[in-house]
C-alpha cells in the first residue's frame, strides 16, 4: 500500500488559518423600544444595542426567524417595521451582520396583533348592519353562501352564535344597510334605495311588515334610534324624524338644498352625515355635522370636509366614519386605508393596517372596534376583501 503525502509550499496560505479574525464584532442588542411592547407591523420600533452596520445591505433584522425591514440603519440604532402575522409576549428578536461571526443575542419583545381574531364569521357568511342590543350583544343580518338568512346574535360573554330572526322564504332580502332593536324587542331593518323601512318583532311575527314611511320621492340611505325617535337619512336633502310610538307622526328636515344623505351617526350633541350634492357643480361629497338640541330639533348644518368629483374617482367615495371618546373622527374611503380628520384634512392612520371601505364600525368599551369592509360601491379593478375585524383602537393610540 502506498501512501502520498502533498504538502503545502511554505511560501502558499492554507486554506485553513487559524490567524483569521471576522473583521466585524458581532451585534449587541440592548433594548427595542417601545419597551412595553407594540404592535405587529405596524409603524416602526427603535432597536438600540452596538456594532450594527452604516449600510442598509449589510444588516437583517428577524422576529421568530422572519424577517422584518430596516429603514434606519446605523452602528448603534436601527429603526425597523416587525412583522405582521408574528406576534406574542417573547418574540424572539435578532441582528445579523454581514462580516460578523455570530448573530446577535436573542432579544425577547412583546408584540401585539391590531386586529385580533374574533371568529364570529362562518365559512363562506357575510355580515351586514352590525349593532348591539340594549344587552351589549352583537346582532347582524347574515347570508351564508350568498343566500340571506336573517339575523343573528353573538352573546356578548360567550360569543355563542344563534339565530335572532330567521328570513322567512318569501322575503330573500339580500341585505340591510342599518338596522336596530327597540326599547319593545321589535327589530327594524333599513334596505338602501326604499321608501319604507321594515319592522319585525322577532318574538311574536314571521316575516317584516312596514315600519316607517317616506314622503313622496325620498329614498332611504340610513337610520338610527335616538331618544324615542328615529331618525332616517335619505334622498333629496331629507332627514326625516319619527315618533317611535306613533310611526305616522313625521318631521321632515331640509336644512340644505340640493343634497342626498347617506349616513347618519350620532354623538353627544350632533348628528353626522355623510352626503353628496345633486345639482351643484362640479359635484363633491361630504362630512358634516348638525346639532340637535334637547328637544330633538335639529339646525345648523356645518360641512367639516369635502371631496370632489375628481378626487373621487381616484380616492374612491366617503364609505364610512366613526367618532372615538375624544370626538376623533376616522374616515374610510372605498378605494383607500382608514384615515383620521384633522383640521379639516385626511391623515393617514396606520396605512393598509385594515381594509379599504369601511362601512360600519361598532366600539366595545372604547378600546376595541369591530370594522366592517364590504366589496361593493368599489370601483373596477380594484379588490377590497370583505372582513369583520376587531380593530384595537386603544394600543393604536397608545404605542403610536
Amino acid at each position: 500500500i502506498g501512501i502520498a503525502v502533498v504538502g503545502c509550499a511554505p511560501e502558499k496560505t492554507s486554506l485553513f488559518n487559524p490567524d483569521f479574525e471576522f473583521p466585524k464584532e458581532s451585534p449587541i442588542i440592548s433594548e427595542i423600544l417601545p419597551a412595553r411592547g407594540y404592535l405587529a407591523g405596524v409603524n416602526e420600533i427603535t432597536v438600540n444595542g452596538q456594532y450594527f452596520s452604516g449600510s442598509s445591505d449589510s444588516v437583517k433584522i428577524y422576529f421568530n426567524g422572519v424577517e422584518g425591514k430596516v429603514n434606519t440603519y446605523g452602528m448603534n440604532s436601527l429603526r425597523v417595521t416587525s412583522v405582521a402575522d408574528v406576534i406574542g409576549d417573547t418574540v424572539q428578536v435578532v441582528v445579523s451582520t454581514i462580516g460578523s461571526e455570530f448573530f446577535s443575542n436573542t432579544f425577547k419583545y412583546k408584540l401585539l396583533s391590531p386586529t385580533p381574531d374574533n371568529d364570529i364569521l362562518d365559512t363562506g357568511e357575510k355580515l351586514y348592519a352590525p349593532f348591539y342590543d340594549a344587552d351589549g350583544n352583537i346582532i347582524y343580518y347574515s347570508s351564508l353562501d350568498n343566500t340571506p338568512r336573517g339575523f343573528v346574535k353573538v352573546d356578548k360573554t360567550t360569543k355563542q352564535k344563534s339565530m335572532f330572526f330567521t328570513l322567512p322564504s318569501n322575503q330573500s332580502f339580500d341585505k340591510f344597510v342599518s338596522a336596530f332593536v327597540g326599547p319593545d324587542g321589535v327589530l327594524h331593518g333599513l334596505r338602501v334605495n326604499q321608501t319604507l323601512t321594515y319592522k319585525v318583532n322577532p318574538a311574536t311575527e314571521s316575516r317584516f311588515g312596514v315600519g316607517f314611511r317616506m314622503p313622496s320621492g325620498v329614498q332611504t340611505s340610513d337610520l338610527l334610534y335616538l331618544n324615542n325617535f328615529v331618525w332616517v337619512a335619505g334622498t333629496n336633502r331629507h332627514i326625516m324624524r319619527f315618533d317611535y310610538n306613533n310611526p305616522t307622526t313625521r318631521v321632515d328636515y331640509t336644512l340644505v338644498d340640493s343634497v342626498s344623505y347617506r349616513k347618519i351617526y350620532h354623538r353627544g350633541d350632533k348628528f353626522y352625515l355623510i352626503g353628496k350634492t345633486t345639482t351643484v357643480l362640479p359635484g363633491y361629497e361630504f362630512i358634516a355635522t348638525v346639532d340637535i338640541d334637547g328637544a330633538n330639533e335639529i339646525s345648523n348644518f356645518q360641512e367639516l370636509y369635502t371631496i370632489s368629483e375628481t378626487q373621487v374617482e381616484t380616492s374612491g367615495e366617503i364609505a364610512g366614519l366613526f367618532i372615538d371618546e375624544n370626538d376623533q373622527i376616522y374616515v374610510s374611503l372605498s378605494n383607500e386605508p382608514l384615515k383620521k380628520l384633522v383640521n379639516g384634512s385626511l391623515e393617514t392612520f396606520y396605512n393598509g393596517l385594515v381594509g379599504k371601505n369601511i362601512t360600519s364600525v361598532l366600539w366595545t368599551d372604547s378600546t376595541r372596534v369591530y370594522t366592517l369592509t364590504e366589496p361593493s360601491g368599489v370601483p373596477a379593478g380594484n379588490s377590497v376583501e370583505y372582513a369583520f375585524k376587531q380593530l384595537d383602537m386603544y394600543n393604536l393610540k397608545q404605542y403610536k
